[in-house]
C-alpha cells in the first residue's frame, strides 16, 4: 500500500498557493480592465456541485457542494467539499467507509458552452486489507484534468457534464479513468 507522505501534502499546498496567487492577479487585472462593467462581486459568485446515489451490492452516496467565482466571462475558479459513503457487500464482513475531502478547481470556457477543467482534490478514507485483516487510513491527492459542456437551463443556472482524467492514478485511487461527472451550477 502506498502511503501519502508529508512531502505530498507540502506539494499540494504549493499547488494550491500557486493557483490562489494566480487567481488574485487575474482578478486584479480583470478588475482594472473592466472598470465600466457594472457587474458586482455577488453577481460573479456561483454555487453547485454533484449528487450521487447508487444502491445494490455496492452502495455509494455522494454529496459534493462547491462555490466558485467568475474571474472573467470565460474563467472561473473555486473550492469544493466532498463526502461519500461507500459500502461493498461482496466481502465478508461487508466493507464500508466514509470518504471526506476537498478540492480547488479552475474552469475556462474555450468555445461557447464547452470548457476545460482542472482540479486538485484531496480525499481521506479507511482502506481494509482482507488478506492481513488490517485497516489503514489513507489520504490521496488527485490531479484531474479534462473538459465538459454546460447546458444552460436559465440565465443563471446550468447542468454540466465533464470527462476528467486522474493524472496521478495509483493503487489507492478511488476513481478509474476516465471519470464522468454530472453536476449543476446556480448563480446568485
Amino acid at each position: 500500500m502506498i502511503k501519502t507522505t508529508n512531502m505530498n501534502i507540502k506539494h499540494l499546498f504549493r499547488i494550491i498557493r500557486v493557483i490562489l496567487i494566480s487567481l488574485i492577479f487575474s482578478l486584479n487585472t480583470y478588475a482594472q480592465q473592466n472598470n465600466d462593467n457594472k457587474e458586482n462581486f455577488k453577481d460573479r459568485i456561483f454555487f453547485g456541485g454533484n449528487l450521487g446515489l447508487q444502491f445494490g451490492t455496492i452502495t455509494l452516496i455522494e454529496i459534493s457542494p462547491l462555490v466558485g467565482y467568475k474571474i472573467t466571462d470565460d474563467l472561473s475558479a473555486g473550492l469544493g467539499f466532498t463526502y461519500q459513503f461507500y459500502k461493498d457487500t461482496r466481502f465478508d464482513p461487508d466493507y464500508s467507509t466514509n470518504i471526506i475531502g476537498g478540492r480547488v478547481f479552475a474552469r475556462y470556457y474555450i468555445y461557447k458552452d464547452f470548457f476545460a477543467h482542472t482540479e486538485v482534490e484531496v480525499l481521506n478514507y479507511d482502506a481494509y486489507f482482507w488478506t492481513s485483516n488490517y485497516k489503514e487510513n489513507i489520504t490521496i491527492t488527485n490531479v484531474l484534468v479534462g473538459g465538459g459542456y454546460s447546458q444552460w437551463i436559465s440565465q443563471r443556472a446550468s447542468v454540466n457534464i465533464m470527462i476528467l482524467w486522474n493524472l496521478n492514478e495509483d493503487i489507492n485511487s478511488l476513481y478509474s479513468n476516465p471519470i464522468i461527472r454530472i453536476g449543476f451550477n446556480v448563480g446568485l
